[in-house]
């Protein structure tokens, strides 16, 4: 009976214990309470973080809220505008987060929603927030100095360095940090509500500048850029803009691809070779480069959400290559697709030369990088938002240009005609490998030259038929074998689209006139319209051909029964011989080899 009461006790028990844990992950701590009310009120924390203060915070629940703060503290509205790249994953949030560059993937296509944050990659996420939002409140370096420093990734030592500078995140106690350690979700809105409070009143308010004025602030921290191949020799010019006193250089992707050397010249004259890639994005074409460089004028970038059309703004860059031009104009259309990438649609005029420049608005502030322009149509030209890119202000690929400059970049074209392709791209236009799909069902796989079908390649009709060999100039041209729907395969010659028929392989004969030498024949089918002919006095070789009388290879024409005659042999020699016919620039395959001996 005894045991029986211990065990109702033990079991009364549990379930209290049960019962007061819960109720004590229901409610925050006390020292938490007033900045969580704090920043329920602001609309920094999400109604569905309210329970469970004691709790791990995730990945997932975490970038809710940085987004959250990078809006109140930018006055953006993060308007979402990427394709997804994650597989675990379709929260909204979380790509607003990633497509400003505040958080990054766990893998290429995976985020890891659910996983605990660490405390130092929660103030490397809130030193980014601030990066993107308020690049002004970032003077750096900044250095730790806890018992654990050493622990913490390399990765993350400036972003707890920054915000232990600042107050935000203090140490755990006997002068650590715990950057390993993971945080509470009460925790990680007590953050978010201090650093809120602790920024809010940075952003002062705006005045507009003269044009004067603007290019004063601006053009200092516009580059001039010129790109070179391995050679040396000179690929093409644009511009670029910088966003770090030590070197950060933004500009368009297809004023770099391809090159092996880079230089970027400042306005007040000085120049400087990128020793690196920081980011490229060639869909979004987009490239970061690195300069080595200490106290370079930089940019601020603004908010190009806030554009409205008929805007006035400016562009700074090098059209055709003259350095530091500033031009006026309007945002014509706040929001302009084209080939599945926003645009910001501007009247200020822009040339080649003028990619990669800087679009500002009447604050000074960057909301823009001039990019490419209509050129049937006047004032038609385009940008990229500046918001679609700030993402790359914190990525770092360290690529070296060598290993940059033998990248083949797949990107995707489509043409008005409703036909698009995937594959490389050089110029803007297809080189190299790549599939064209045409909009009647047809489609191209192979080789690609300026644009063109050009090389070896696999044309497959939406019937079913199919041509594999060689191609130029768009055409098929060359050897190749054409495979119809019923089965039945024709192996021939094209000559721009046209099929070469009936090329003939020729039937030759030869006959001894002395000991020294010999006449040579073929039967002439009408179906080539030049000959050429080989001999050896070895089945192996040397193989030597018959020369016209201009000293050209074949064009050797059929001149009745025998066409070709060989002398000054030497007696007893035996020569092997073999003939193929020529149609255009099409050669026929070998003929059967005969032989002849000559008397001695």
């Amino acid at each position: 009976m005894r045991q029986k009461q211990i065990f109702k006790y033990l079991v009364a028990l549990l379930i209290f214990f049960t019962l007061s844990s819960t109720q004590a992950y229901a409610e925050p701590s006390s020292w938490s309470q007033t900045s969580i009310e704090t920043g329920k009120s602001l609309e920094l924390i999400p109604n569905e973080l309210l329970s469970n203060y004691q709790t791990f915070i995730t990945r997932e629940e975490f970038a809710e809220m940085v987004v959250r703060l990078y809006e109140r503290l930018s006055g953006e509205t993060v308007k979402l505008t990427i394709q997804n790249p994650f597989i675990d994953t379709t929260n909204s949030e979380i790509l607003k987060a990633y497509q400003i560059g505040i958080i990054s993937g766990t893998s290429a296509t995976q985020f890891s929603p659910n996983a605990s944050i660490t405390r130092e990659q929660i103030a490397v996420m809130f030193y980014k927030c601030l990066k993107i939002a308020m690049p002004s409140v970032i003077s750096g370096p900044y250095t730790v100095n806890f018992t654990d420093s050493a622990t913490i990734a390399s990765y993350a030592t400036e972003a707890v360095g920054y915000m232990n500078h600042e107050g935000i995140l203090n140490g755990t106690g006997g002068n650590n940090v715990s950057p390993k350690g993971n945080a509470t979700r009460e925790q990680a809105m007590v953050l978010v509500t201090n650093t809120y409070s602790k920024f809010e009143g940075e952003n002062t308010p705006k005045i507009e500048l003269k044009p004067s004025e603007i290019s004063k602030q601006v053009s200092p921290a516009v580059v001039y850029i010129e790109t070179f191949d391995a050679n040396g020799d000179l690929l093409g010019t644009g511009s670029g803009m910088n966003v770090e006193a030590n070197g950060k250089i933004f500009t368009n992707f297809h004023v770099i691809e391809g090159a092996s050397k880079i230089t970027v010249k400042f306005v007040e004259g000085k120049s400087y070779e990128v020793v690196a890639l920081y980011a490229y994005d060639a869909d979004r074409d987009v490239a970061v480069l690195k300069i080595n460089g200490t106290g370079l004028p930089t940019v601020v970038f603004g908010n190009s959400a806030s554009l409205e059309n008929g805007e006035e703004i400016l562009t700074i860059g090098s059209p055709i290559g003259l350095e530091n031009t500033i031009s006026d104009g309007l945002i014509s259309n706040r929001s302009r697709t084209l080939e599945g990438q926003n645009y910001l649609q501007i009247s200020a005029p822009i040339s080649p030369g003028s990619s990669g420049g800087a679009l500002v608005n009447l604050y000074g502030e960057v909301v823009g990088i001039t990019s490419a322009q209509f050129v049937s149509g006047q004032n038609l030209n385009l940008a990229i938002p500046i918001n679609e890119v700030k993402r790359f202000q914190s990525t770092n690929l360290n690529m070296s240009l060598g290993a940059f400059s033998k990248l083949k970049i797949e990107k995707r074209i489509d043409y008005d005609n409703g036909d698009y392709y995937i594959g490389e791209v050089v110029g803007g236009v297809p080189q190299g490998k790549g599939t064209l799909y045409y909009a009647i069902g047809d489609k191209y796989v192979g080789d690609f030259y300026d644009g063109l079908k050009e090389g070896d390649g696999i044309y497959y009709w939406a019937n079913g038929e199919r041509y594999e060999g060689e191609f130029y100039y768009d055409y098929m041209h060359g050897d190749g074998k054409y495979y119809y729907t019923d089965g039945v395969v024709f192996k021939g010659g094209w000559y721009y689209d046209e099929v070469i028929e009936n090329q003939m392989i020729p039937a030759p004969y030869v006959k001894a006139v002395s000991n020294s030498e010999i006449e040579i024949g073929w039967a002439d089918n009408g179906m080539g319209w030049y000959y050429r002919v080989y001999y050896a006095f070895s089945k192996d070789g040397p193989w030597y051909y018959f020369e016209d009388s201009n000293g050209d290879v074949g064009n050797l024409i059929w001149q009745g029964q025998y066409s070709a005659n060989l002398y000054d042999i030497d007696p007893g020699s035996t020569i092997y011989i073999v003939v193929s016919s020529y149609i255009f620039d099409i050669e026929s395959e070998d003929s059967k080899m005969i032989q002849i001996t000559l008397p001695k």
